[in-house]
């Protein structure tokens, strides 16, 4: 006989055995239902023949035992996880929230909602959201109304809502059902302190007199004009915020000065003829800086009146960009966390979180690494790049690469090409993956608690600038 053959698996991982003239082998498959999930075998290497058609019913009896064994484990992992997820997600919101069943009754807050009304979560647990204690007496009946409604579609109000120590402030609440099946319902409720906007605007009703001083100094960006639109003066943070300044548009039409979008030109129009007869129009719409840039603003309109004889109107614009990213953020994870609690496998919810995330920041090269501490090794368990098209989700060495460095270091990262190349040049880099000049690279750790399990990381090839400290904070946000 010749020297036995040594059988092997990829070129990482080695399963060595000998053959000898009295290997007897018996496999049978792990199936669930129709679906190959693996395979059982016993081996003996000095009885040939040993195994019968008896013993092959006896391990495709214990083989279908085995694979539902392993199946029920993997669900509950899965299940687990999910959970584990929504919970992160729900409880690091940077906005105050609330989980509700459909009648009312408080499953959880998160630590914002504690900061905000001041209530513990063991004072909250089990009891009805329309109680009276974050709501004012006279609030109770249309709170009741509003979590009815929200049980059946999302809905956005502003109300007033009261603090464990007794202060009311006025809140803006958006409310959003979930959905287990046809009788299991759940409510997501959003809260935001609106106390400052609400302050400015009582303040402009209050002061119309004394605009002069007010309108300079206003936090907002201010124009005044007059009843046919003409400007006559705008405030320094007009300038900060639009790049114009009064020279350039001192006397003009505020209609005529490229100030609106394309789409919204007549909009725009229409707003400047309606703030003569409205006493006070709030508005979320885009407006034009004067290099083109496109911004979303909250517009606030009054009039100036002396002796009830209106002389003109001002208008107030707060930028709201940052707002309106923390709603596209809050509808990203709220996504998440409804797929993270469906019924879905974790290839097709990492491909929901590739999804989601590309709505809030540039993420059409992503990865997430899982990481195997004994083996010292990563697995890609989602990979998505336009360059290495190619890419192995096989177990990899995760030591001298871009990855290795991040788990070592355990902070987020971003990196541009030069970073790279010092990384390299100092030898705590030697496989950095696929590059190019322009590259910018972004990575957060995936964190249980203290201990680093993976990471998950986006990528540009063309744009070293991609990715700034306010993304490091999103992954962060969704990372957890």
């Amino acid at each position: 006989w010749p020297k036995p053959p040594t059988f092997s698996w990829s070129n990482r991982l080695w399963l060595t055995w000998t053959l000898t003239r009295e290997t007897s082998w018996l496999g049978v498959p792990l199936k669930i239902e129709d679906d190959i999930i693996g395979s059982m075998a016993v081996v003996n290497y000095n009885i040939p023949g040993v195994y019968s058609k008896k013993d092959i019913r006896l391990m495709e009896f214990v083989s279908e035992q085995v694979a539902t064994a392993i199946e029920r484990k993997r669900n509950e992992e899965s299940l687990r996880q999910s959970r584990l997820e929504f919970s992160h997600l729900f409880q690091y919101s940077p906005e105050a929230l609330v989980y509700v069943d459909q009648s009312g009754y408080i499953l959880d807050i998160n630590f914002r909602f504690s900061e905000l009304f001041g209530f513990t979560k063991e004072e909250l647990l089990g009891k009805n959201i329309d109680q009276g204690f974050i709501h004012p007496a006279e609030m109770q009946e249309h709170a009741k109304k509003m979590t009815k409604m929200a049980a059946n579609k999302p809905i956005k109000f502003e109300s007033i809502r009261k603090k464990k120590d007794g202060s009311l402030f006025p809140a803006l609440i958006s409310a959003s059902p979930l959905w287990f099946d046809e009788n299991t319902r759940r409510i997501v409720c959003l809260y935001q302190d609106i106390s400052n906007q609400k302050k400015i605007e009582e303040t402009i009703r209050n002061n119309e007199e004394k605009f002069a001083s007010l309108f300079r100094s206003n936090p907002l960006a201010a124009v005044y004009h007059d009843t046919k639109g003409i400007i006559l003066d705008i405030n320094p943070k007009f300038t900060e915020l639009f790049g114009y300044t009064l020279n350039e548009i001192e006397g003009k039409n505020i209609d005529d000065i490229n100030f609106y979008p394309h789409n919204k030109i007549d909009e725009g129009s229409s707003l400047t003829k309606k703030a003569q007869y409205s006493g006070l129009i709030k508005y979320e719409t885009n407006r034009r800086k004067k290099d083109g840039t496109i911004i979303p603003v909250h517009i606030s309109t009054s009039q100036v009146k002396i002796n009830d004889e209106l002389q003109g109107i001002i208008a107030l614009y707060q930028d709201i960009t940052e707002q309106k990213q923390n709603e596209k953020l809050n509808q990203v994870l709220y996504h998440i966390s409804r797929a993270a609690n469906s019924q879905i496998g974790l290839t097709e919810l990492y491909s929901i979180i590739h999804r989601e995330l590309n709505h809030v920041i540039d993420a059409k090269n992503f990865y997430i690494a899982l990481l195997d501490t004994k083996s010292e090794q990563l697995n890609f368990v989602y990979a998505f790049d336009e360059k290495e098209t190619n890419f192995s989700s096989e177990y990899l060495t995760y030591k001298n690469t871009l990855t290795g460095y991040l788990l070592k270091k355990g902070t987020s990262l971003i990196l541009n090409y030069h970073d790279i190349c010092d990384l390299i040049y100092k030898g705590d880099v030697k496989n950095p993956g696929e590059m190019t000049e322009d590259i910018c690279w972004l990575s957060v750790p995936l964190k249980i608690k203290d201990k680093i399990i993976g990471s998950m990381t986006v990528q540009n090839y063309y744009n070293p600038e991609s990715y700034k400290e306010k993304d490091i904070k999103l992954m962060e946000i969704v990372s957890d």
